[in-house]
């Protein structure tokens, strides 16, 4: 069979082919290298949230902003690998999320398992593990916060993971849950979503009424210190409203140039709380009235629609 008589048809043939080869190896290509849009959009509302996450923070003059710094740096070796060896006692781990930025290296244990620290003999039900990297210098941030700043930390010291050696952490279990996992918040949900109308930005408010008193009162004013990680992950809620902050590792908290007024406190305090909300909390719905409307009108035009001819 002969593809072309002529050497000018045969310069169009090859020219029509090579045209639909490169198409189809470039989309190909595409398909290969380029993750979907919706993960495109996705990495990049995340990349767009972390930035404004630090940029609050590097434009806040009261706070001493410090990237890759903070109070106890560099001393894993006394504050992990000098300590126990803890990997037997770690043997029959119980999750207690499955977020994944905690899976499989935030857990518990079983009440048999004891702990001896600051707090006497805890047992394992009682407390709470988390792993860390002892590759990073600001490992060892978070045991000398917890010991300085609360009175959750019971002991420290190291596990392998196979062939890699990791810091542990063993702190005291606080009561409840966050926010948006809670039963109440599931409730309101299922009943309207996030509207004008609904509970759940009250129940945020109200959250955030407490936190911001905390932060202040307790952590600035008393310690020298502002957590700047006030996600709904570290502020557990109890069943009667009251919440704990958690997470004092790197880079959860700074130290503060100076004591700001309660105005400056809060002019701070509130576009950072709607910024570390904003994943929880999605665009308004619409309220119901609009909602049956919308749904009247699409049965309207179901109703306008020439039948399908046979």
């Amino acid at each position: 069979m002969r593809f072309c008589t002529t050497s000018l048809k045969c310069v169009f043939v090859i020219l029509w082919l090579f045209k639909f080869v490169a198409a189809g190896t470039i989309v190909s290509s595409l398909s290969k290298s380029k993750p979907p849009p919706e993960s495109s959009t996705k990495s990049a509302a995340r990349q767009e949230w972390e930035k404004h996450w630090w940029k609050q923070i590097q434009a806040t003059p009261w706070i001493k902003y410090q990237k890759g710094q903070c109070e106890g740096m560099n001393e894993n070796n006394q504050v992990y690998n000098d300590k126990e060896d803890l990997t037997d006692k770690l043997i029959r781990r119980i999750q207690i999320t499955d977020h994944p930025a905690y899976r499989g290296r935030v857990f518990t244990l079983p009440q048999d398992v004891q702990f001896k620290g600051q707090h006497g003999l805890v047992s394992g039900d009682k407390i709470v593990v988390k792993l860390v990297d002892l590759r990073q210098a600001t490992a060892s941030c978070e045991v000398v916060a917890l010991q300085k700043y609360t009175t959750m930390f019971v002991t420290s010291g190291f596990t392998m993971e196979g062939n890699v050696r990791k810091g542990v952490i063993v702190s005291l279990k606080v009561p409840g849950e966050p926010l948006h996992t809670t039963q109440e918040w599931k409730e309101q949900w299922q009943i309207g979503g996030y509207s004008d109308a609904g509970q759940i930005p009250k129940m945020v408010d109200q959250l955030a009424k407490k936190v911001r008193v905390y932060v202040y009162d307790e952590l600035i004013v008393k310690h020298g210190i502002v957590h700047v990680d006030l996600t709904s992950l570290n502020l557990p809620v109890s069943a009667n409203g009251e919440f704990t902050l958690i997470d004092f590792g790197y880079p959860s908290i700074f130290p503060v140039q100076r004591v700001p007024t309660r105005k400056e406190f809060d002019a701070w305090f509130a576009p950072r709380w709607r910024h570390l909300w904003s994943f929880y909390l999605p665009p308004k719905a619409t309220s119901r009235k609009k909602q049956a409307q919308a749904t009247h009108r699409t049965r309207d035009m179901k109703r306008r629609l020439p039948r399908r001819e046979s």
